[in-house]
């Protein structure tokens, strides 16, 4: 392996979001003893995904600027780890989901159901532009 043609910089990144998320990793929430907590409310599966398609977003375009700026190209990484911040994202959002008390469960999913019928049009009208924009051969929208 020649060691010339690979940036050193590749390797200090990659520690560096090894070191990120490991300290990210440690400070888990406890919940309180003396609350009654439900953990009848699950956060809805759309949100989920949303925080999922975000954060790909935000790491594609932070690799990609990375790799203009410094010629690290670490392009290949921002699946994997979007895929494990958002399920961090998500088990975190659990947690605290779990620490609200249970006389406001009702409260709490319906938040959740009016933040997904804000996301469902959204996505849904997003796609209806892309498949305008970009029409498939002998078919027109």
């Amino acid at each position: 392996m020649n060691n010339s043609n690979y940036p050193k910089w590749t390797l200090v990144a990659i520690l560096a979001i090894a070191g990120i998320l490991a300290v990210l990793f440690i400070g888990q929430p406890s919940t309180p003893s003396a609350i009654q907590t439900s953990s009848a409310v699950q956060v809805p599966q759309s949100i989920n995904l949303a925080i999922g398609a975000g954060l790909l977003l935000l790491l594609t375009a932070a690799f990609t600027w990375l790799f203009e700026m410094f010629n690290i190209d670490l392009r290949g990484f921002a699946q994997p780890l979007s895929l494990a911040i958002s399920a961090f994202v998500v088990a975190e959002l659990q947690n605290i989901v779990n620490v609200i008390p249970a006389q406001y469960d009702v409260i709490v999913q319906t938040v959740f159901y009016v933040l997904t019928l804000i996301l469902a049009p959204l996505g849904f009208f997003r796609l209806i532009k892309t498949f305008k924009e970009t029409p498939a051969e002998g078919h027109l929208l």
